[in-house]
Parts: C-alpha cells; structure tokens; sequence
C-alpha cells in the first residue's frame, strides 16, 4: 500500500514531473517512489536507550550495524551505520550558554556544524522544522576529501531532556533521490521517551 508521506515527499521533491513530463520524468519519478516503499518495507522500528540519563530514542530505520556505545555519566553516544547511512545520537551537556530550548539548541549547533573544516553546508538548503518533543534540521553538503567533493544528506532530530541536550543524526553519502528522501523524513518518525514519559 502506498503511504501518504512518501507520495507527498516524493512529489514535494520532484516537482518537476507533471502531466506535461516527459515519459522519461514519469518513470524516473515511478522508479523513486517504488524505490522508497521498498525501503520503507525493509525498515524495523529501532530504539537507542542511555540508562545513565534515562532517555529512549525510536525511530524507524534499515536494520543497523553497531560500530560504537558509549553510556557514562558525562555522554551518551551510539553509532550504527548500514552501507552508506550512518545515524548517531548523541546526549551531553548543553554547547552553549543559552536558554534550553530546541531553537536555542539549533542556534548553537549549526554555526559548529558550519564550521568543520571536512564539510561545505549548501546554505539554501538548510531547514527546521518544530515537531513534538523536539526540533528537525535537514540540509545538504559536501563532504571534503582532497580534491574531491562528495554529495550528503543530513537530517538531525534535537531535543533537551533533563539539562542535556540531545542530538539524534541521519545522514547519506551519495544518496539516490529515494535515500535523500527517506532522510529527509527520518525526523518525523522519531519518538522521544525520558523517564518512561513521552
């Protein structure tokens, strides 16, 4: 069955198919929205739990590989990558000295973000999104290696439980437009639990 939130992202991001399209643009955008279900049917609801600050993240995603956990009481940290997607969450001490709230979060994150030296941020691409117990950025960049620069799609979901701020990160190398697309929703499926309370 086809899901109303992929047609929707499918169609937001592919604009440029239309009844007017030609038969190549209808198939292309066929093949992305086929491929995105396919996805979407492999992936398994997935949580990533610190029993140190006592907060769950779910979210849904392809089945993960576990590279590195770390859970004491200054950090929580977890990476799991499958192919080219990598997501990470990550749970500390508030960056900055700001109010705590997820736009004051966001402030602070993105001009780090903006700064590393291994990244260009495409400006125009940067987006937030309020959502229920926290805040979605997305965005496109370039990862720099040498001469070369390789395309990425990220997609951050970060909230502020309990004085720490969290960091829940999806990203992309060379995504395909069914891979750009589910990263850009992956915010929209998390559910945040602290303390066995939403």
């Amino acid at each position: 069955m086809k899901l109303i939130i992929t047609i929707f992202f499918a169609t937001l991001l592919t604009a440029c198919v239309s009844t007017e399209g030609s038969e190549q643009q209808k198939i292309a955008f066929a093949k992305t929205v086929e491929a995105m279900e396919q996805q979407v049917k492999a992936q398994q609801e997935i949580t990533i739990t610190s029993d140190t600050f006592n907060i769950s993240v779910g979210f849904k995603s392809l089945p993960l590989a576990q590279i590195k956990k770390i859970d004491t009481q200054d950090r929580f940290y977890f990476l799991g990558v499958r192919d080219k997607l990598n997501i990470s969450l990550n749970i500390d001490d508030p960056h900055c000295a700001v109010p705590d709230t997820d736009d004051d979060h966001f402030k602070c994150i993105m001009p780090k973000i903006k700064s590393n030296p291994h990244i260009k941020v495409v400006e125009h691409t940067i987006s937030t999104v309020k959502r229920h117990g926290g805040l979605s950025l997305t965005y496109v960049a370039f990862l720099l290696a040498g001469d070369k620069k390789i395309k990425t799609i990220h997609s951050h979901f970060l909230f502020s439980k309990n004085g720490k701020w969290g960091d829940l990160h999806s990203s992309v190398l060379h995504p395909t437009h069914a891979e750009f697309l589910n990263v850009i929703k992956f915010p929209t499926q998390v559910k945040l639990t602290a303390g066995g309370h939403d």
